[in-house]
């Protein structure tokens, strides 16, 4: 069976990870409570439990983006963090004298590729959510799916993924960039146009972290019901309607979790043994280690949302 099939009726009572519970007597229980919206134990729990059903093939399409991409950072970050530390120092410095020195000529390619490099994380990151989307709906369906099959849907989806991806940051910085144009604008009027000012560029990051909710689930709607780039913000925004500030906790939860573990096992080069982030060694090993965390946090935010 692939993963372009259509979904079928969930698992009968006592089948799959989740086995479902019969529905409750109508007339003892009245109507039997929809699957939506979940609460938060619900969520853990099935996302615990399609994590535990399918944990191979969820890190297995976490890995090989990632691998593919930290094959080209690792060694990047061993050429250029040695590099970037002596220009910091000397940049250091040269405060007193308010002179900063240039970048040196055999800094600036491996800084080109660089950000090539993290440009393709982001690209990674998008395929590896959307197939993750994949492998937790066919598992909560009942339906079989290979890594395979995940990767395969993620790839065919990627255009409408980017495209909504770079129209929710020409949003998010077009509102950001309306709110300090303006605010600065009020800064010149004194001390009361000052404070109107501010609050211009709070409102306007405000307005930027309402949109940034309100179209959190656009990849989940571009990869399940196969919408185009607009349609999916479209479909996301009708969806987070009236969960805006349970989505935001969730975002933030997720956040929290995933940055502590991260910048443990980040910390483990320096912790451990004892490796010098400035260094070409430390440097390539402390990239691997990042490479490492986010192949293992890859499958947390999208199960969750």
């Amino acid at each position: 069976m692939t993963d372009e099939q259509p979904p079928i009726a969930p698992p009968p009572p006592g089948s799959g990870p989740f086995a479902f519970p019969p529905p409750p007597d109508a007339q003892q229980y009245g109507a039997p409570r929809g699957f939506y919206p979940l609460d938060f134990d619900s969520i853990t729990r099935n996302t615990a439990s399609i994590f535990r059903f399918a944990w191979p093939t969820l890190l297995g399409v976490a890995l090989i983006p990632n691998l593919i991409v930290y094959a080209f950072m690792v060694p990047l970050s061993a050429i250029a963090s040695p590099k970037i530390n002596q220009w910091l120092l000397a940049y250091q410095e040269s405060l007193p004298t308010r002179t900063i020195p240039p970048l040196p000529d055999d800094l600036k390619l491996p800084l080109l590729l660089l950000a090539l490099a993290a440009l393709g994380s982001v690209l990674a990151a998008l395929i590896v959510s959307a197939a993750v989307v994949v492998i937790g709906d066919a598992v909560f369906r009942g339906r079989a799916v290979t890594l395979r099959g995940a990767l395969g849907t993620a790839l065919r989806r990627s255009p409408a993924l980017i495209g909504g991806q770079l129209l929710l940051f020409l949003a998010a910085f077009g509102v950001a960039l309306i709110g300090v144009v303006f605010g600065a604008f009020f800064f010149v009027g004194g001390s009361a146009a000052a404070f109107l000012g501010v609050l211009m560029i709070v409102v306007a990051f405000a307005a930027m972290a309402f949109i940034a909710v309100r179209w959190t689930l656009y990849p989940q709607a571009v990869v399940l019901e196969k919408l185009g780039a607009v349609d999916g913000l479209s479909r996301s925004w009708r969806l987070v309607a009236g969960s805006g500030w349970r989505v935001l906790g969730y975002i933030i939860l997720i956040g929290i979790v995933t940055g502590l573990v991260a910048a443990l096992v980040s910390a483990i080069p320096n912790a451990i043994l004892r490796l010098d982030g400035a260094t070409s060694t430390g440097a390539a090993i402390g990239t691997a280690f990042d490479g490492l965390a986010a192949t293992l946090l890859a499958p947390i935010a999208p199960l969750v949302l």
